[in-house]
């Protein structure tokens, strides 16, 4: 960092919703075992698991899953190739993954479980809402003052470079928001399988909450963020959550591959959980390692916490700020977190408000301003994703906090897009990041 700076929240209705699921690479392939299609109606519950193959078996995936009394569902391309496995001949996942660990054909065998937006539930059971806003706000909110971006935005806008929001989709229907209308890229829907990424409300209720369609809209207001942060760059929905804002991790995984094959050199996930997360965590490595800058919403925990993906090694993990430079009294911290951004009463666009505008809180609403500002970074010099990572951690301000001392600041992005013009690097120590991440 500079002289200022040396160097998911718990989703309980996701969880109780989703059916316990998993996923197993076999080789170089995944297979996703346990999940039930929609509208389907089965007997015994299915239950799902990704794997890999170990290619030096000889085994297909067709050939471990009939082996295990499953059928493979669905693939995403590697390498390693990762395999989606469904059975429902009772077995919990736990027991189903247990067998296809046994396996020497199989090289890695998680589960498929739930994932979602940190701002559905946090951990004291707060939820965290938008409110209308009027369109000014966003133009004029503190986000834009104390990240620098005016001054950046005479170096870098963000041109050339494709940012994917992963998340509820975005504001497709009947015609794009205007606000991101130019902005727009072929993307992506995972949820219902129509083609159309829009980020819409479909009448799907919380069961825990009982919100209507809680988190519809979410992945517009996301990626108004990004385009906030970056005007220049082109944004890809790419739709995996539902309009609860709950998702599969198979979903995240596929998604996230998809947009890095089909050009998005930087990808959002304002999403994320803890827990056994190996095919999340496994895919954004394998994003990074090719060269994908991966940042991610650190979670609404309120304490020291890892969610998936942002705790990722070399992902940019983003915690939530004021105007004030204080941490949020909501945002999860640690070790894994590289910095914070506002996420506090940010205001972006959204289709479900009178105004085309909302107010929302969350480290969702923090990611996308880092991920903006990689945009920005890459936009005017060609950097590896360590290098991104670390120009953004270490050009950071200090910052305060009620959990005592931190070791991340709150991003400049003026600092960080000026730091890339004139061929800055920050080392590991300079920007508190591991070694390992740098070239």
């Amino acid at each position: 960092m500079n002289d200022h700076v040396s160097s998911m929240n718990d989703h309980p209705s996701t969880m109780r919703r989703i059916a316990a699921s998993l996923v197993l690479v076999v080789g170089s392939a995944a297979v996703l075992v346990g999940v039930t299609p929609t509208g389907a109606v089965a007997a015994v519950p299915a239950v799902d698991a990704a794997v890999t193959i170990n290619p030096a078996s000889g085994q297909t995936a067709t050939a471990v899953a009939a082996r295990h009394g499953a059928v493979v569902a669905d693939s995403i391309a590697g390498p390693p190739v990762r395999y989606l496995l469904q059975t429902a001949d009772g077995r919990t996942a736990d027991q189903l993954l247990a067998d296809l660990a046994a396996d020497p054909a199989v090289g890695t065998a998680n589960p498929n479980g739930p994932i979602g937006n940190p701002e559905i539930v946090n951990a004291s059971g707060r939820i965290y809402g938008w409110a209308a806003a009027a369109p000014t706000e966003a133009t004029s909110q503190y986000a834009v003052d104390l990240l620098g971006l005016p001054a950046a935005h005479r170096i870098s806008t963000g041109a050339g470079i494709t940012v994917a929001v992963v998340d509820t989709g975005v504001q497709l229907a009947p015609t794009p928001n205007p606000v991101l209308a130019g902005a727009l890229v072929r993307g992506i829907d995972l949820v219902d399988g129509d083609g159309v990424p829009d980020d819409a409300r479909t009448g799907a209720v919380d069961p825990v909450t009982g919100l209507v369609d809680g988190m519809a809209g979410h992945g517009t207001h996301v990626a108004g963020i990004v385009h906030l942060a970056a005007p220049d760059a082109k944004i890809m929905p790419v739709r995996v959550l539902d309009s609860t804002g709950s998702g599969t991790m198979w979903n995240v995984a596929k998604g996230m591959t998809w947009a890095a094959d089909h050009g998005a050199t930087v990808i959002n996930a304002s999403l994320g959980a803890h827990g056994s997360l190996g095919l999340v965590r496994d895919t954004v490595s394998a994003l990074i390692d090719r060269g994908v800058v991966v940042v991610a919403a650190a979670g609404n925990d309120a304490r020291d916490r890892d969610n998936y993906p942002a705790a990722t090694r070399c992902a940019v993990s983003v915690a939530a700020s004021d105007a004030n430079d204080a941490v949020a009294d909501f945002s999860t911290t640690g070790s894994s977190v590289s910095v914070a951004a506002p996420g506090v009463s940010v205001t972006s666009i959204h289709p479900f408000s009178p105004t085309g505008y909302a107010a929302w809180s969350g480290s969702s609403m923090s990611s996308p301003f880092a991920a903006g500002t990689a945009a920005m970074i890459r936009s005017v010099r060609t950097s590896t994703s360590g290098e991104v990572l670390a120009l953004i951690a270490g050009t950071s301000h200090r910052v305060t906090t009620a959990y005592g001392t931190v070791a991340f600041g709150r991003i400049d992005a003026a600092a960080a897009v000026s730091g890339a013009a004139k061929g800055m690097i920050p080392t590991a120590t300079d920007a508190n990041i591991p070694a390992r991440c740098l070239p």
